[in-house]
């Protein structure tokens, strides 16, 4: 998978994300690698910001508690939230409560062991 380039693709990657995935890839966009990475290829922190936005908004509608530490405060950032979390019975009907975690561009963002420490953060504590 390539990582996603406009605002509206990073819109429908993140609107598609639940559970520990969720977690996982939030943690990874949340990092200083990313921000470079942006940086270097031309985007700018307003860029960032609406990225971590979507990942806030999307952590809050999917109940999934937000990680601490990163470039933003994400648990700031979602009590400032207009996000409606979506109801148990909703999530259930979409099948997607405990979906598999598939490793992917944006996962490259948390090298070597914090890729597994973020991952074991994210299998104990997502909701």
């Amino acid at each position: 998978m390539n990582r996603p380039e406009t605002y509206e693709e990073w819109e429908s990657y993140v609107g598609g994300l639940y559970g520990p995935s969720l977690r996982s890839k939030a943690i990874a966009a949340n990092s200083q690698r990313f921000v470079d990475t942006l940086l270097e290829e031309g985007k700018t922190t307003g860029d960032f910001e609406d990225i971590i936005t979507l990942f806030v908004d999307q952590l809050v509608r999917a109940n999934v508690k937000c990680p601490e530490g990163g470039v933003l405060d994400m648990v700031y950032m979602s009590k400032l939230s207009r996000a409606v979390p979506l109801s148990d019975e909703a999530l259930e009907s979409m099948n997607k409560t405990t979906p598999e975690h598939i490793p992917d561009d944006i996962d490259a963002f948390i090298a070597g062991d914090e890729l597994e420490d973020a991952w074991d953060a994210a299998d104990e504590g997502w909701v």
